[in-house]
């Protein structure tokens, strides 16, 4: 079994809107998302 907590599982990646304004778009990631592929 692996358990991994700690923080949030998502990394927010600068990018546009539709209508093309900035925003930061969520993405799977995050330190502990990374530690628990490598590892699973």
């Amino acid at each position: 079994m692996i358990l991994c907590a700690g923080e949030a599982l998502i990394d927010m990646i600068p990018g546009r809107t539709a209508a093309g304004e900035a925003a930061f778009v969520p993405r799977p990631g995050g330190a502990v998302f990374n530690t628990a592929v490598a590892l699973g």
